[in-house]
């Protein structure tokens, strides 16, 4: 049916000039009308080009849909490539031919499908511009992954503190001064940035500002009840069960980094002290719950007591230490916890009493070994050091030049010895009678530590 003077020509384009990857934008009404990408790439590995093309349709899909509309319009795309085609009919029997006609065209012998793009009216004689077309270009089977849910808005509202008050040891070296471990955070869905601790000693009648806090500790709670333990040793018998306020992880550590004080955490008893402990095995229960095995126990000479049901566990490396002044010695201090952006009056609040200030309490000293003869008592024993490390201890600033406190007794006489280095002999001949030695470290803030005793 061509025209006698046939204008047919067949034009391929070159590869370099085609994209590998269309990114399809879409409007989603699973993403509340948001405009995600649809992706799809050729993956032919003779396919050299890197180029990618970028598309706007203002039309609602969802992902599959716009997925399967990627690959369509990529694979036609790359079909156009192998060429345009012009020719001419005869007008009359061949007016109804316009653009987006599928067609096929018969040229020496060989049969083509075309998809025309234009056509012109020119003196009775149609000239048509036309491009290579395949029907399989418009058929996809594609199954495109779910988006996940669209995020809600942001929370606005602060939340109340949770919070843990530890009055215990020094962690670091940088806690040598009176004070107390904090730690702080907000409930999960909050807009919660941090907190002003406050304390007061009347009661709540006047507050004076002690820190404000940003960091967000990893705090929970215990789910189970935890017996005591010998402290100093492994337990490897019993679990330590607890819920976290949050979806951060806890990470189990190798035997060599537990004994380099890694996954270092307390667990608050009600007074305000807490036992010091460390874990390396972790099974993550699901929920934020959590199992933690193989437990030390009663780090920095705290108590290895029996834990309730609901007692707070805090990770230490989120804590803070806040210092206070030595006046509150002895002193019921009621703390406040106010979230950034609150008002103090729904505040919470915890009393501790103070009394004693463990961060300047001395450890009781070790291996005391009493001698008595020839009318002497001798005694030696190992310092306790609360800083630094087990290879290179540090004393205490507050305890330089102060030695320990020797305390003898026979329950009618008393004699008491300050010395500063870790040894005495003195004369027996004042007591009758077994003799009770009792030795403690003396500090300058909180006087003589806890005793180390022995009877000889």
């Amino acid at each position: 049916d061509l025209i006698e003077d046939i204008d047919e020509n067949s034009l391929r384009g070159q590869d370099i000039e085609y994209p590998r990857k269309l990114q399809l934008k879409y409007l989603n009404p699973g993403q509340n009308y948001a405009a995600p990408a649809a992706v799809f790439a050729r993956t032919t590995p003779d396919i050299r080009v890197r180029g990618e093309a970028n598309m706007d349709l203002p039309i609602c899909m969802d992902e599959t849909q716009a997925l399967q509309t990627a690959e369509r319009i990529l694979k036609v795309m790359w079909e156009d490539l192998n060429g345009e085609v012009t020719f001419s009919l005869p007008a009359g029997p061949y007016a109804w031919l316009s653009p987006t006609d599928c067609v096929g065209l018969s040229i020496r012998g060989a049969l083509y499908r075309i998809r025309v793009e234009k056509v012109e009216d020119v003196e009775g004689v149609l000239k048509v511009t036309a491009r290579r077309d395949r029907q399989s270009a418009y058929t996809s089977v594609l199954t495109a992954l779910p988006l996940p849910p669209p995020a809600g808005p942001p929370p606005s509202l602060a939340g109340i503190t949770q919070f843990v008050v530890l009055n215990i040891p020094g962690v670091v070296d940088g806690d040598d001064q009176l004070g107390v471990r904090i730690g702080v955070c907000g409930l999960p869905g909050t807009a919660w940035s941090g907190a002003t601790v406050r304390y007061s000693i009347d009661a709540g009648a006047s507050w004076t500002n002690a820190a404000t806090l940003t960091t967000a500790a990893r705090l929970g709670t215990l789910t189970t009840g935890l017996p005591s333990n010998l402290p100093g040793y492994t337990d490897a018998t019993n679990p330590l069960n607890v819920t976290m306020l949050d979806d951060r992880q806890l990470e189990a550590v190798t035997q060599l980094q537990l004994l380099q004080e890694g996954n270092g955490a307390a667990i608050a008893y009600t007074d305000g002290t807490a036992e010091l402990i460390q874990f390396r095995d972790v099974t993550d229960n699901g929920m934020r719950a959590w199992t933690l095995r193989t437990l030390l126990r009663g780090g920095l000479a705290t108590e290895a007591d029996a834990h309730l049901v609901g007692a707070k566990f805090v990770m230490l490396d989120g804590t803070t230490f806040v210092p206070l002044p030595t006046s509150l010695i002895g002193a019921t201090v009621r703390f406040q916890f106010v979230s950034s952006g609150t008002s103090p009056e729904t505040a919470p609040t915890f009393d501790l009493v103070w009394n004693p200030a463990v961060s300047q309490t001395e450890f009781p000293p070790a291996s005391l070994a009493l001698t008595r003869g020839a009318g002497l008592i001798g005694a030696t024993w190992a310092p306790r050091e609360r800083f630094g490390t087990d290879i290179n201890p540090v004393p205490s600033i507050n305890t330089a030049g102060l030695g320990w406190r020797v305390t003898l007794t026979d329950g009618t006489v008393t004699q008491v010895h300050d010395v500063l280095a870790p040894v005495l002999s003195t004369s027996d001949t004042a007591f009758t009678g077994p003799i009770t030695a009792s030795v403690s470290q003396l500090n300058r803030i909180t006087g003589a530590g806890p005793a180390t005793s022995g009877v000889i």
